[in-house]
């Protein structure tokens, strides 16, 4: 997936090299604390259901961990543009867990050493057209595309033999949003996002954020806010549920 995004932001790249409007490029530093919870259940059932919804954090000792968000803006007017961005997310515990818990089938005993690793790749596509205001404050809407795949895994090394189970759920969602800019002085502007979709049964997805930019130098820009992630994938019985949120900041190159 990973080798496929960049293979994807060099085509695109070559497609709008020409964009009028200028072409950036930005990294984010991502602070979020998470909180997940997943179910794996081999077969049609489980003979309980609470043996096989695990949380991440409580049952398997994940840690917060940084992650960073890529970006690459086509400005194709003065108020559009064409964005491509990607966020990666890895977690890990090393623990013995204080309960008896099932995934993928497996049974995981109270006080089994379980070793538990948890994926996120998030690549998404999308449009922004703020057709409403001036070039101190603007509004309008962003329509994008998300893929998003959550793996997770989990091995008891300490068993005879050692076990090891891994499952994955992804999913292509459409989703539409919001988005603003106010830029009260030269080198100071704030911004806001939120995009996301309901899909009954199957999920949700909202993706939404805030901050503030400062442009010291004309194709420098540096920003820093406040992000949240809250995902959740159903094929059932399997789910995923996934709230990543905290702090971000980076750099905005422009060209």
């Amino acid at each position: 997936m990973r080798t496929l995004v960049v293979l994807a932001v060099t085509a695109l790249s070559a497609g709008f090299a020409l964009a009028q409007g200028g072409v950036e490029l930005e990294s984010y530093l991502w602070r979020p604390d998470l909180t997940s919870t997943v179910r794996s259940v081999a077969g049609d059932a489980v003979l309980d259901p609470a043996l096989a919804t695990l949380d991440l954090k409580a049952d398997l000792g994940m840690q917060d961990e940084d992650a960073v968000d890529y970006r690459l803006t086509f400005h194709t007017g003065p108020r559009s543009r064409v964005r491509l961005a990607y966020l990666g997310l890895d977690y890990g515990g090393d623990q013995r867990v204080a309960r008896t818990v099932e995934f993928d089938g497996q049974t995981y005993v109270v006080g089994t050493r379980v070793v538990s690793a948890l994926s996120l790749d998030y690549a998404r596509l999308g449009w922004t057209w703020q057709f409403i205001g001036n070039d101190h404050a603007r509004l309008g809407t962003v329509v994008e595309v998300k893929w998003v795949e959550i793996a997770a895994a989990l091995r008891a090394p300490g068993l005879n033999p050692p076990v090891e189970e891994a499952d994955s759920l992804s999913a292509a969602l459409p989703t539409v949003g919001l988005a603003f800019d106010v830029t009260p002085g030269r080198i100071l502007s704030v911004f806001g996002e939120v995009t996301g979709v309901a899909a009954g049964d199957r999920g949700h997805f909202l993706d939404g954020e805030v901050g503030v930019r400062l442009t010291p130098v004309p194709f420098l820009t540096l920003v820093g806010g406040y992000r949240k992630v809250d995902l959740r994938i159903e094929d059932d019985p399997d789910l995923a549920e996934l709230e990543d949120s905290g702090p971000f900041f980076g750099f905005n190159l422009r060209f």
